[in-house]
Order: C-alpha cells, then structure tokens, then sequence
C-alpha cells in the first residue's frame, strides 16, 4: 500500500474543507512552473466539472497562466462570458462556468502554482469566497515548503550515513591485524555505538619477541571523539617502534595531544590509555596506565591487574612517570579493554573489579580463547551503549 505524501494528506484536508465552505464541485492544486500546468491534486464532486486527475499542457493554455502571472486571485462567473478564457480549448472541454484561482506563493515569493474551485453552472463562485481560498492556498504553500524541507532532511540523512559508514570502513582499517606467531597471538574485538568510536588500538613488533600494544578511549564518543581519534592513531606506530618505553611513548603522546589543542580556546579533550610492552624472550611485561581500566594478566594460577597509574593524556602538562614492569608466565593471557565493555555486561552499581576479575576466571575455564568467550557474550546484546574495543594477547610455550 503506498504511503500518503504529507502534500497529498494536505491536499485532501484542504478539500473537505473547501466542499465545506465554498459553493463549487470541482477543486484543484496546480503547478505552473517551468511553462507547463500540471494537475497535482483533484477531486470531483457529483456534479462537478470532471477536471483529469493527469493534465499536464502549456501553461498559457490554462486558466491559471492568467492567476500566476499575476500572483492574483482570477473570479470568472461566467466562462462563456470572459474574453480572457472563452477561447481556451479547456472551457468547453471541462465545461467550465464558474472559475476561482489564487496564486500558491511560497516563501521566497515565488508562484509555485494555483488553488482552484470549479463547476459548470454559472454564478456559483463570488468575490466573498476570495479571502477563503487564499488561506487554504497559503496551507498548501506551507506544506509544500514543509515537503522540501523534510526531502531535503531526508537526503542529508542518507548522505550522511553513507559518509559514516565510509569513514566507520576507514577507520576500522587503520586497527592493527592480528598476529598470530609461534609464541604470540594477538587479537582483537572492536564495536563502535554508533558510526563511529572514540576508541582506538593498536599493537606492533618492536623486534624479535618484542611486541608494543596499546588502547585508547577518546573522551565521549561519535564523531568528535573518532576524528580525535584518527588524529593520534598516525602517531602510534613511530612512537612505538623506534622507543618502546612505556613512560616515553606515552609522554610524547601527552604532548602531541596537548600541542593538538593548544590554540584552540574553550576546547579541551582527555584521552586514557593503557600502554604495554611484552617480551616473550625474557617473560616480562612493562605497562604504564593513564587513567585507563585496569587491564589484566592472566597467569596459570592468578589474575594480576595492570591498575597502577596516572591521569589520562591530554591534562597536565609535566607527566607523572608511573610505568612499571612485572613477570609473566609463558603461557599468560593478558586482556585490555575500554570501559565500553565491563558497563555493557556488568550491572551498573557491582564493582567493575570484582566482576571482571570474576569472569576471567569463568572464561578461563570455557576452554576457547578469552576473545572468543567475551565476543560471544556481547553478541548476545541487542545494542551498546558505548563503544567497546577489546585486546588480547595470548603467549604460548611451544
């Protein structure tokens, strides 16, 4: 079943208020643009002139040429009377006597077409009908200016979605692809609530056995905080590879961000980010966490969380140096995340802590990765509320 245009649920408004209230059996909305009168909209009483619901001729054939080019009200009382219509080819074809037509003026002053009220007996329209149809014509106007506005919303709608979907494709592809070697798999898990996220990752080989990681969360979330997004992730790989020291990588992020906004009064931004290095040779992992949620170890027998830090970059400049370095086991998993994740699949008032540290242990005894254990929970999910980016890093003794 088509769905009825706002213009055509006008339209017949308008009509019934028209039949209500002005004496004639016939009523129409015309367009005369572009030279040519078009019937949009018609309904004919019994009784009426029969007027074509498809007419589509030279305008200076039509009645309403006279009504537009004037941008004024035109009352013929008797057709066959006017010099002006009595002519036309339509006066005997539609049998038309009586005739009322007022100009549809839209805001910008142009004539967009005419509103009209017709029948064949003479003497039907008057003068007093005038200020009548002038009001419904001015309805009309207003829808049509309506109609323009919401095709023209609506097309910015899909330009823009098509543009978000571009930029979200994009951004997903400057993510890291996973690395799966003999001692190291490294993997990831990132959803965006919207579009576009905030949230950012990235992981690089330092050298051999060497491997930097790193996760970000941009304040808020959308495009405003994936363009910021977007501005530091070109950084990430210099920074990581040619210093792999987590107090240095991240002090050089710190100040790229604060240099990033510091003409640019009235704005400001945070970014938190958890840093870390493993070394597959030497069992160890050094981390410096920023105002981050606290990443985890997990080894054959405990859960080490990786949640002693600082602030988040972007907000002082002189960086407090927090990085610190710990023993690993050779078959350890260490999982990172945004915040994104532990508010969807925990209850808001529980310790986020205590629930993750709760869960990694379920999940340690699922048998399959931690990755693939939490995809599947969130999956379950019908919406985000946030964005979630997740990464794991799985060593093996083989």
């Amino acid at each position: 079943m088509k769905e009825t245009s706002r213009f055509e649920q006008a339209a017949e408004n308008v009509f019934q208020l028209m039949k209500q209230t002005i004496p004639a059996n016939t009523y129409f909305i015309s367009s005369t643009q572009n030279d040519r009168f078009k019937i949009l909209e018609v309904i004919n009483f019994e009784g009426g002139c029969h007027i074509p619901s498809e007419v589509d001729i030279p305008v200076e054939d039509s009645y309403c040429n006279i009504v537009a080019a004037h941008q004024k009200p035109l009352l013929i009382k008797d057709s066959l009377e006017s010099p002006f219509v009595n002519q036309l080819e339509v006066t005997s074809l539609f049998n038309i006597r009586s005739y009322l037509g007022v100009p549809i003026i839209l805001e910008d002053g142009n004539v967009f077409g005419t509103l009209c009220a017709l029948d064949p007996k003479v003497n039907a329209l008057d003068e007093a009908h005038i200020p009548l149809l002038e009001a419904y014509a001015n309805l009309i106007a207003n829808t049509i200016e309506l109609e323009g506005i919401f095709s023209q919303l609506d097309l910015f709608k899909k330009q823009t979605k098509k543009e978000l979907n571009l930029a979200r494709r994009l951004q997903s592809s400057v993510i890291s692809k996973p690395i799966k070697e003999e001692h190291v798999i490294i993997d990831y898990f990132y959803s965006p609530s919207s579009s576009l996220s905030g949230d950012l990752c990235a992981w690089y080989e330092i050298e051999a056995g060497k491997y930097g990681a790193i996760i970000l969360d941009v304040m808020g979330h959308g495009v405003t905080s994936a363009l910021v997004g977007m501005m530091i992730c070109p950084m990430l790989k210099e920074l990581i590879v040619e210093d792999s020291d987590p107090y240095t990588v991240l002090q050089s992020l710190n100040d790229r961000i604060l240099d990033l906004f510091k003409e640019e009064e009235g704005i400001q931004t945070y970014v938190t980010a958890l840093y870390l290095v493993v070394d597959t040779n030497n069992q160890t992992l050094e981390y410096m966490n920023a105002g981050h949620p606290p990443g985890a170890v997990i080894g054959k027998d405990t859960i080490t969380l990786l949640d002693d830090g600082t602030v988040p970059l972007g907000i002082l400049n002189d960086f407090p140096n927090k990085s610190h370095k710990i023993s690993i086991d050779k078959e350890s998993s260490i999982f990172i995340y945004t915040d994104g994740f532990t508010d969807q699949i925990f209850e808001p008032n529980n310790s986020k802590i205590i629930c993750l540290k709760e869960e990694l242990l379920v999940a340690k005894g699922y048998g399959g990765s931690f990755l693939h254990y939490f995809q599947q929970k969130l999956q379950a999910e019908e919406s985000f509320q946030d964005d979630i980016c997740i990464v794991t890093i799985d060593l093996k003794n083989e």
